[in-house]
């Protein structure tokens, strides 16, 4: 972590439910917005957020294909 503030990364834009979510898992953080599930991992695994809060109801294939890719790499 860099500095005394967690960074957070969340899918979505910048509004208050989405930023409320991250903020309420991790108080006092610095909300990082990202546009899709895969660029909100990539912010954790380039170290650009600490951490990334993601919604797990979503059950397109896409996204668990994606989570299933994402898991086998961080069990690596």
């Amino acid at each position: 972590m860099h500095g005394s503030q967690l960074r957070v990364a969340y899918q979505g834009v910048p509004d208050p439910n989405s930023e409320a979510t991250a903020g309420k898992a991790y108080p006092n953080c610095e909300a990082i917005p990202c546009d899709q599930f895969e660029v909100a991992f990539q912010a954790v695994e380039l170290w650009i957020a600490d951490r990334a809060v993601l919604p797990i109801e979503n059950s397109a294939a896409r996204f668990t294909e994606t989570m299933t890719s994402y898991s086998a790499i961080a069990s690596t």
